[in-house]
């Protein structure tokens, strides 16, 4: 502490969240997208259940944090069907259920494979190594091994898709007041960011019909479907925003 200051903790969207590819490995322009892992949606349901939320926000954050299940919570825009319960049982049931059994060093492994997430972030947000850290911990309780590549050489490494597993940063998407911000960046076949290839032709279509919409009403409640899709695939997974 620091006589004369304080630590003002104000409700923000600054968030932090992970980019899951959600395809399989394959060839695109001479180089491999996707990745054999992350490509199956039980691990991306397990991983949501499966990370600690609370015990992030309490440890990294010193508990100047929320929950996040999404880009927008608290946002007129939020689908409150996002949020998920903690559940490691279940997270281990959905694991053993796509057959990823679990081996003698307690990492989960099928057809030879182990159960291994890369995981890509950068130090520069000092909380976003930390995060990694305190998701390494949990996720290894229901199997699943990560290992963090922390670097400042982030930009460079994630152009290249056979390097890494899953993309984790920091965000603001939600700043101007609209929806549209997050899913034209990172969402659809044209986005810059859609770093993981994800691809639903209902959120193709959804993004048009938010695109040539102008009634506010209506067009937070297509963006709240827009989330919907993204949950039922599981293609992001939220951790928390910043306090």
């Amino acid at each position: 502490k620091i006589d004369g200051y304080g630590l003002l903790s104000v409700t923000s969207v600054d968030n932090r969240g992970i980019n899951l590819p959600t395809v399989k490995a394959s060839e695109k322009d001479g180089k491999t997208v996707g990745n054999d892992v992350t490509s199956d949606v039980a691990i991306r349901r397990a991983m949501n259940i499966g990370i600690d939320r609370e015990e992030m926000i309490k440890n990294v954050l010193n508990g100047h944090g929320t929950a996040a299940y999404s880009v927008c919570d608290k946002m007129p825009w939020y689908n409150e069907e996002s949020e998920v319960t903690y559940d490691q049982k279940s997270a281990k049931a959905l694991l053993d259920e796509a057959g990823w059994k679990e081996g003698k060093d307690g990492i989960r492994e099928k057809d030879g494979q182990k159960l291994i997430i890369r995981w890509l972030t950068y130090p520069s947000r000092q909380e976003l190594p930390l995060l990694a850290e305190a998701a390494q911990s949990t996720l290894k309780e229901i199997g699943i091994e990560v290992q963090i590549n922390a670097t400042a050489d982030h930009n460079t490494i994630c152009k290249d898709p056979a390097a890494w597993d899953v993309y984790v940063g920091a965000n603001v998407n939600c700043g101007l007041g609209d929806p549209t911000n997050f899913f034209s960046t990172h969402c659809l076949d044209t986005s810059t960011k859609n770093r993981g290839q994800y691809h639903s032709d209902k959120l193709e279509e959804l993004a048009v019909q938010l695109n040539s919409t102008f009634d506010t009403a209506k067009r937070n409640q297509i963006a709240i479907e827009m989330q919907q899709q993204l949950l039922d695939d599981n293609a992001f997974v939220f951790c928390s925003f910043l306090k």
